[in-house]
């Protein structure tokens, strides 16, 4: 629901520039983009750190003035981090322990000339028949043949590679894989083909996964057709007897990497290698996309994606179904605990801190923790996490940390890349360990870290994982009376954060409206009803109340969420939010209906289980005489799409037949259209008493299937606790017109859909029974 973060180096004012938070000259504070999920970006062509938040960045913090940072001393090289608080120099030699970047010189010309002409099959194969694509694919190899260590280091020859290994067969990726033996460190370490060893390593993880399933590709017969007497000797045409199969391939590259997991994981080229490693072992897919690329579970970054898409290097390995786990055999599960085992005997608790704090090694560190998150290996004395909490797992519950260790993991968590591993951290441990280190690290000091431009993002993970409605009460006691300081502080992130962990606990939901009414002036019944726009705005009643529009702040996009946060409190606390918007005249609230933020907010309020039946008829009934209008609007058609979901027989005889009404309009406008199907206007035109019996057992069908599908009707006839609901106080208060900002942090809504996805969507029920009806109703659409 958040928006996704700009790059999250120090006082980085844009991407393509990045300067030291010293340096940055002062700017004036811009919103704070609160937490979201995020990948990670790293400097140069091998970059993988993606698109970040703005975490320790001076012109984004709000509240950056007045707080001193742990440190900040001159330039700030990535050296001099890792050496900052005293790192052995031997750990820093051990870590560049790393063969040099081979160099086997330039390609030959004509190699260069022939791939350069086939690399626009390889862009787009369009092979009549699989026989022409092995022909194709013999070809190929046979002119790279000992040529594959020139190519791999050669930034075209590397790119045609990756693309080669795409669409290659399993007994030619094992050859190729077998050519590297004994070089795949060197390869890993350099900038060109660390690129080719991961995408190997993807495609290799691919053929493992057929072959445990029995769909590996079949050995070749004497008498296949593909054989030629001058390709007798050429492994990639015709391989050899006994070429090893692809798991044992891939594990001896495993074995050859061992020595040096460590050195790697600091290594920019070589630390997502080391990722593609881990995640192959542990069967799950190399190549995430959409809601797991923002968690960062991507190995490169939007940079490289860009890369990746300009020279058609994003095509996946396998179909869209592979996004499923990937089986592995039991070798890999064994290998993928040594690996993990010998990354963390090999960082004692000191260079894990430097680690934590390296940008490039903090990813590696941070899979690891995933891995071994609900495992037996995660919180024991002398683990990975031992050592990254300076030995929290260690020492006996209700004893304290050292002095020195939390000052050294407060630098970890106040660090732009630290943050994020403690984000990981917090995601990870049991309750016990979150109750330990809430009390070593964050007890007393929420209000503090959260004003910190990075911290402050530890905090709201640390809201939302929160165990326990104890827990939650707590950080309540510290956060709630700072709450109008963290609004004024571009802090709304972990307001909201509060407020959706009350929601997940069920518990802190009167103490944390009632904050929110102090922290807004919303103290009275005339400000109360002003709710929706004060916190929608992020503005005090003193500084609203009279003022004129121009004068007054947008509507904020945080605000709003949590509006909607607050629209599903148990306990009748989100009343306040009902009664206020219900209070607002009608043409303000057909203004929020149709701006692209506040629309989310009035179909929150429909499709809330929470809001009781009277408001939401009070709601339809304001809506009455403008359906029309507003099923030609972009955002309005959405809030009626969600009026007809939860009207009753009455209440959609009104909407179907404004729409009727306005038919001419709405056959030409592209929304319209959407509804005119979606109510059936056009059976309700024709036979309006067959329309209604089908609206009739959908209703009822709906209510007998609320618990499944999630979505109630409105009753025909009011309950009685409706008629005891007081909840549609109406005011009168004139207020001014909603303002039409862009919303990048909700999931964006699949407005522009395909035709035919527009003429055979219909209700949930039809789909659940299967009805013959869509295919009638899509038919006629179609003849239309």
């Amino acid at each position: 629901m958040a928006p996704s973060r700009r790059r999250r180096g120090r006082g980085a004012k844009t991407e393509k520039k990045e300067q030291n938070f010293e340096d940055s000259a002062p700017i004036a504070p811009q919103p704070e983009d609160v937490s979201a999920p995020y990948t990670y970006d790293e400097q140069g062509d091998n970059d993988y750190y993606g698109s970040g938040d703005y975490r320790g960045s001076s012109n984004h913090d709000g509240a950056n003035n007045h707080y001193e940072p742990s440190y900040h001393h001159g330039k700030d090289t990535r050296q001099d981090r890792l050496n900052w608080s005293g790192a052995d120099s031997a750990h820093w030699r051990a870590a560049n322990d790393l063969p040099p970047p081979p160099a086997f010189g330039p390609v030959e010309s004509s190699l260069a000339e022939y791939l350069g002409s086939v690399e626009g099959l390889l862009d787009a194969p369009t092979f009549e028949t699989p026989e022409d694509r092995a022909i194709f694919l013999n070809n190929v190899f046979t002119e790279l043949s000992g040529h594959e260590l020139v190519l791999m280091t050669d930034q075209v020859g590397s790119r045609l590679l990756q693309k080669l290994l795409l669409i290659s067969r399993e007994s030619q990726v094992r050859v190729f894989m077998q050519r590297l033996d004994a070089r795949f460190v060197e390869l890993m370490v350099h900038r060109f083909a660390s690129h080719v060893c991961q995408t190997l390593l993807a495609v290799a993880a691919d053929f493992v996964d057929r072959d445990l399933r029995g769909q590996g590709e079949p050995a070749l017969g004497p008498d296949d057709l593909l054989r030629r007497d001058d390709d007798d000797n050429n492994d990639y045409v015709r391989p050899p007897a006994d070429l090893p199969p692809v798991q044992t391939l891939f594990l001896s590259l495993c074995r050859e990497a061992r020595p040096f997991w460590t050195s790697l994981m600091l290594n920019s080229f070589a630390s997502h290698v080391v990722r593609a490693f881990l995640l192959t072992l542990a069967g799950r897919s190399t190549q995430a996309t959409g809601p797991d690329r923002r968690r960062g579970a991507a190995l490169q970054s939007k940079k490289s994606a860009k890369y990746g898409a300009r020279f058609n290097l994003d095509k996946p390995v396998a179909p869209p179904s592979a996004t499923r786990a990937l089986q592995v055999p039991p070798e890999f599960t064994a290998m993928l605990q040594t690996a993990l085992a010998e990354i963390a005997a090999g960082l004692d608790t000191e260079t894990c801190h430097h680690y934590a704090l390296d940008r490039v090694a903090s990813p590696v560190l941070q899979l690891a923790l995933s891995l071994q998150a609900g495992t037996d290996e995660l919180e024991v004395p002398g683990a990975l996490l031992d050592k990254l909490l300076g030995g929290l797992v260690s020492i006996d519950e209700g004893k304290d940390l050292p002095d020195v260790v939390k000052r050294t993991l407060n630098t970890v968590l106040e660090d732009t890349s630290g943050s994020h591993l403690f984000e990981k951290i917090l995601q990870v441990i049991s309750a016990p360990l979150y109750r330990q280190l809430y009390q070593a690290l964050f007890r007393n000091r929420l209000y503090e870290l959260g004003q910190h431009p990075t911290a402050n993002f530890v905090v709201q993970h640390l809201l939302a994982e929160a165990k326990n409605s104890m827990q939650l009460d707590l950080m309540l006691d510290e956060l709630v009376p700072h709450f109008g300081a963290l609004l004024t502080q571009r802090r709304s992130g972990i307001v909201r954060s509060a407020a959706q962990a009350c929601a997940r606990l069920n518990s802190g939901h009167k103490r944390l409206v009632h904050g929110l009414e102090k922290a807004v002036g919303a103290v009275g019944p005339p400000e109360r009803r002003q709710f929706v726009n004060l916190l929608g705005r992020l503005v005090t009643f003193a500084n609203f109340d009279g003022q004129p529009e121009h004068v007054l702040p947008p509507f904020n996009l945080q605000g709003l969420i949590l509006l909607q946060t607050l629209v599903d409190f148990a306990d009748e606390q989100g009343k306040v939010v009902i009664d206020s918007f219900l209070a607002q005249p009608e043409a303000e609230q057909l203004l929020w209906a149709t701006d692209r933020q506040c629309s989310r907010l009035v179909e929150c309020i429909l499709a809330s289980p929470q809001v009781r039946l009277k408001a939401k008829r009070k709601l339809l009934g304001n809506f009455k005489t403008h359906y029309s209008s507003l099923a030609c609007d972009p955002n309005g058609s959405h809030v009626v799409d969600a009026c007809w979901k939860v009207a009753d027989l009455q209440f959609k005889e009104v909407i179907a037949a404004e729409l009727l009404a306005a038919e001419s309009t709405l056959r030409f406008n592209h929304f319209g259209k959407i509804l005119l199907l979606r109510c059936q206007v056009g059976q309700f035109k024709a036979k309006r008493t067959d329309w209604a019996a089908n609206q009739k057992g959908l209703e009822t069908r709906r209510e007998m299937f609320r618990d499944i599908l999630g979505d109630a009707v409105l009753p025909s006839k009011p309950t009685e606790d409706d008629d005891e609901d007081d909840s549609t106080e109406v005011g009168k208060d004139d207020t001014s017109p909603v303002n039409n900002a862009m919303d990048p942090a909700e999931p964006e809504r699949k407005r522009k859909r395909s035709k035919k996805h527009k003429i055979e969507e219909n209700d949930e029920i039809d789909e659940l029974f299967g009805r013959a009806t869509n295919k009638r109703k899509s038919s006629k659409a179609k003849r239309r």
